[in-house]
């Protein structure tokens, strides 16, 4: 939503590097998504990825991936008012992509609500935020597709 073309581009990303994850149905969540770049990790952590950044780069400049991906990652996207290369975004989502291809990393989150609200116009959704994110949990914890039902119609509800 704030950065158009990003989740096909880093789809596109996951499929070159033969990273079988389906951004569509992943389901991210306060324990396993990282907020730009806040993250202490262990050293398996930052082996692994700068393994993928590396990936990254080698695909964006040259040398690995297809042309089309590296024109889509150097592309300029949305950043509020200012316009910046896809692949500053794509980089800022490995840790949460990391969590997603490992579940044996092990996260540890800070509740992210005692933060305060984007500077966005979504920041008036807060309690529509913590609902979403409690559905998703939900869904994971016990498999019942009512939760992700929900957690979907709620979504698509303030989306619209």
């Amino acid at each position: 939503m704030f950065h158009p073309g990003l989740m096909e581009t880093t789809q596109i990303f996951l499929k070159e590097s033969g990273i079988d994850i389906d951004l569509a149905r992943a389901i991210t969540r306060s324990g396993n998504s990282i907020f730009c770049n806040y993250v202490v990790g262990n050293r398996r952590f930052w082996d692994k990825w700068l393994d993928l950044a590396d990936r990254l780069i080698a695909c964006s400049e040259g040398g690995a991936g297809s042309t089309s991906l590296r024109n889509l990652l150097n592309e300029d996207t949305c950043y509020g008012e200012q316009r910046l290369p896809r692949k500053i975004f794509v980089m800022e989502r490995l840790p949460t992509l990391l969590l997603l291809m490992d579940p044996d990393l092990a996260a540890a989150a800070y509740d992210c609500f005692r933060l305060p609200p984007s500077n966005t116009p979504l920041n008036r959704f807060f309690k529509e935020a913590v609902s979403c994110d409690a559905l998703k949990q939900a869904h994971v914890a016990s498999g019942s597709p009512v939760y992700l039902h929900t957690y979907h119609t709620l979504r698509n509800s303030i989306i619209h």
